[in-house]
């Protein structure tokens, strides 16, 4: 009996961690950064470079308001200084030759199911580029990713993100 039961206490670890892992590509707090196990949300491989993102969901609660400055006690937001609800995190690559790019102007387009617009340029943090930002709707996002690279090298590519909460 005891035998029984070690083998099916070590069978649900394994399939515990089995997925834990497959988790890990999905949306969210629990999701590992780039270069690590994740699975991307969006990858592409053009201009020479291999770009790869990550999209995962933040937590935002009434208590605290995350921006990019860190965690804010009770930060009251306008129409114009929405809070952020994801953070998205681009790890680019030399597609020869597999060298981190470091030296890039990245910026994201963000098209929102209603149609409203908006522009954000994404941080250098350390091997990869990242900011928060806002995708207040439920729907379809049409978000635009543009990489420039100091050696001149471009990446303008469109994909589809979809929040429901």
């Amino acid at each position: 009996m005891n035998r029984f039961l070690s083998i099916i206490f070590i069978l649900t670890a394994l399939l515990t961690v089995k997925v834990d892992a497959q988790n890990e590509s999905s949306p969210g707090m629990g999701a590992k950064a780039p270069g690590v196990v994740a699975k991307p949300s969006f990858e592409t491989v053009e201009g020479g470079l291999n770009v790869k993102v990550w999209l995962m969901s933040v937590v935002n609660d009434a208590d605290f308001q995350i921006d990019t400055n860190g965690i804010n006690r009770n930060t009251e937001t306008t129409d114009e200084t929405k809070p952020p609800t994801h953070h998205i995190m681009v790890g680019i690559k030399d597609a020869a030759e597999g060298k981190e790019v470091t030296d890039a102007n990245v910026k994201l387009e963000i098209l929102s199911p209603s149609g409203k617009t908006d522009e954000v340029d994404l941080d250098s943090m350390a091997k990869q580029y990242g900011a928060n930002i806002p995708l207040q709707e439920q729907g379809e996002y049409r978000l635009n990713l543009s990489v420039n690279t100091q050696d001149g090298r471009k990446v303008d590519t469109p994909f589809n993100y979809r929040v429901s909460r």
